[in-house]
């Protein structure tokens, strides 16, 4: 049964739940069993379904017929994706969830109603666990790509309402009037970067971002429809820093990849080339995988870095002159 409690005044505000899909049926069918699970009322879910093929749109209308089902015939990226989730919604408050998370108890939606209604200063919150080996963790990440973890069971009140750089939107609950008023999602990020992106636009308005305990969901990171696709990922990584820093970053771009190439690196500073001999062969081939990845990894690196270069002027343009994206989904 469920149960609202919030606010005592009036009726509670109405949350919508937007999930961008791609391909993941199963996934999405446990996504959607949690979130009508919660125990918060006043919401409604809209999946936007990026042309999938799988018979996700059966999956839906058989055993979920209250969800808003929005399919497009066009890919056009997770960030056009959730614009069309955002025009579509009616909440006081958008929650953006992957397809591929889970949430984890029934309170969630209702403790986030909690802090945004608590206090205004804040424009979007959530927090993103991850399974390790059997342990959870928190993953927060920082504006040149540094993740940072924390084992959920040793999290304490340090954690309550702890600001941080920018959220991914595997969770995160954000004011929709917010989102109107910064234009949505940058639809130059296909994929990637569209959700710093959006937490610095966020942070210059001067709202918040913060993690809490009470809204953590697990992200299961299925490996259905993700691609570890190494050139979009420099190509915006490398131009959400210049949006951020300015132009002036592009030259210590080099050392900065540098520098955290050889911390990944630090696997093959311990290995005694001699000990190889010992080694199985498919050990071998997986150290040989892990070395061509790497490789791969550094070549996009040049080949995003140079793109930046080139578009330097049109980065600059859409960082002085950003677009309202909402006006045209």
């Amino acid at each position: 049964m469920k149960r609202t409690e919030l606010p005592i005044n009036g009726e509670p505000p109405l949350v919508s739940v937007v999930i961008p899909t791609y391909n993941r049926r199963e996934d999405l069918r446990v996504c959607l069993e949690s979130v009508f699970a919660q125990n918060y009322a006043q919401y409604e879910v809209l999946v936007i379904d990026d042309s999938s093929n799988d018979g996700t749109k059966e999956m839906i209308e058989a055993n979920f017929p209250a969800v808003v089902y929005v399919e497009k015939h066009q890919r056009t990226g997770v960030s056009g994706t959730k614009n069309l989730g955002i025009n579509r919604s009616h909440g006081q408050y958008v929650w953006f969830l992957d397809s591929d998370a889970q949430v984890p108890n029934s309170s969630v939606m209702e403790n986030f109603v909690s802090i945004f209604e608590m206090d205004d200063s804040i424009g979007s919150a959530g927090g993103e666990m991850i399974d390790v080996g059997g342990n959870r963790y928190l993953r927060i990440f920082r504006i040149l790509n540094n993740e940072l973890r924390f084992l959920i069971s040793e999290i304490d009140d340090s954690f309550k309402l702890k600001q941080v750089e920018w959220l991914t939107t595997c969770n995160c609950f954000v004011r929709r009037a917010l989102l109107i008023e910064i234009g949505g999602f940058e639809e130059e990020y296909f994929y990637c970067c569209e959700d710093s992106e959006l937490s610095m636009r966020i942070r210059k308005l001067g709202y918040r971002i913060v993690v809490d305990p009470g809204v953590f969901v697990l992200h299961k990171r299925s490996n259905v429809s993700r691609v570890a696709n190494y050139k979009l990922f420099h190509v915006n990584r490398i131009r959400f820093l210049i949006k951020s820093y300015g132009p002036f970053i592009l030259p210590l771009l080099p050392f900065i990849e540098a520098w955290s190439i050889l911390k990944s690196a630090r696997l093959f500073t311990t290995i005694d080339l001699k000990d190889l001999r010992g080694v199985s062969e498919e050990d071998r081939s997986k150290l040989c995988g892990k070395f061509t990845l790497g490789l791969s990894y550094l070549l996009w690196f040049v080949y995003g870095y140079f793109w930046n270069v080139v578009m330097l002027p049109m980065t600059l343009k859409s960082k002085y002159r950003p677009k309202n994206y909402l006006s045209s989904v």
